[in-house]
């Protein structure tokens, strides 16, 4: 019975540690398990998570083999190199493979709501609403990923349901075009 004891010790200490199922990341300085990979340079303050230069950065984090989800961001736009043009402005990407591939969704500045699938770096545009929202006041973001089931809320009002099976897997981002 000693022996089998110290064996289990032993086989217990070799398995790898296991990844946590779930992601809360206040930017509070509190460690999530899963670290954000950045492009650019991006900062913590005051619990928020800042890309201050205006320019094309992106940042990711999370485990590439989650297949369903829910991603929350309350988010704001600071500053765009022109806010006269749409898509010059953050946006939320998940089911991230890789820096070509995953879908991406953005509140454009005349408060059209846009998601697209971004396969091999093309990118196509899935749904499109028009709301009554701006990119430059805060707003909770919601995407929820069930299967092929694509749900995009803003401050709770459900404004895309689709069905599309780009992207089975991956994790989530956050991006800016031009904005910071």
């Amino acid at each position: 019975e000693a022996e089998i004891m110290e064996y289990f010790a032993t086989l217990v200490s070799t398995l790898p540690s296991p990844v946590p199922p779930n992601m809360t990341d206040n930017f509070d300085g509190t460690p999530t398990g899963y670290p954000w990979a950045e492009t650019g340079s991006w900062n913590t303050s005051g619990g928020t998570y800042n890309k201050d230069a205006i320019g094309y950065e992106n940042t990711y984090a999370g485990n590439s083999a989650w297949d369903s989800y829910t991603f929350q961001a309350d988010m704001l736009t600071v500053g765009s190199a022109d806010p006269s043009v749409g898509w010059m402005a953050s946006s939320l990407a998940f089911r991230v493979s890789d820096s070509g591939n995953m879908y991406r969704m953005r509140l454009h500045n005349n408060g059209s709501l846009k998601l697209s699938t971004i396969v091999d770096g093309a990118s196509t545009e899935i749904a499109s609403v028009a709301t009554g929202y701006s990119p430059f006041a805060w707003h909770t973001y919601k995407i929820q990923a069930t299967l092929d089931n694509i749900q995009v809320s803003i401050d709770d009002e459900l404004l895309i349901n689709i069905n599309d099976s780009d992207h089975p897997i991956g994790r989530i981002g956050v991006r800016t075009s031009q904005s910071s």
